[in-house]
């Protein structure tokens, strides 16, 4: 089942990103790199980072992941059908 995640950005703009098995990978390589915690203790940067991840591949979003989630995204929420075990595979 594909996670989509809707999300919202401060200019009001809202889009709906399809999270890929290239968007899991980006978030792995990036939490190990960074030494972040696991989705699973920190769901809302997994959240948000799959959305930039997924956004930025689908050329919706062209910014970096420090401004995303710093300054440009304002929600994202997953749908209800989705959750955090979904995009763990756990």
């Amino acid at each position: 089942m594909a996670l989509i995640l809707d999300v919202t950005l401060a200019n009001n703009e809202t889009y709906q990103a399809e999270v890929l098995n290239p968007d899991r990978v980006r978030w792995d390589m990036a939490a190990t790199r960074n030494n972040w915690p696991t989705f699973e203790k920190a769901p809302f940067l997994g959240l948000t980072y799959l959305a930039w991840a997924s956004l930025k591949r689908e050329g919706k979003y062209t910014g970096t992941w420090d401004d995303f989630k710093d300054r440009d995204c304002i929600e994202v929420e997953s749908h209800e059908d989705t959750d955090a075990e979904d995009v763990t595979g756990k």
